[in-house]
């Protein structure tokens, strides 16, 4: 029996300005599961890869102050 591979499909980039951080990694684990997302940052944005998209609103809880 093959062993479930981690699908992250979908790559979207945050500007790191406007993001807080411990609120864009505690969305992506209360909405994917902890180790079910990858996170970098390249130049100056958040660039993430998850099962689906974030929407608008997911996106909006992450501002910084």
């Amino acid at each position: 029996m093959m062993e479930d591979k981690l699908q992250l499909e979908s790559t979207q980039n945050l500007p790191a300005r406007a993001i807080d951080p411990l609120k864009l990694i505690g969305l992506l684990r209360s909405q994917f599961g902890l180790g079910r997302y990858e996170i970098s940052m390249i130049r100056s944005s958040y660039n993430i890869r998850t099962p689906r998209q974030l929407s608008l609103d997911e996106i909006a809880q992450c501002k910084g102050i």
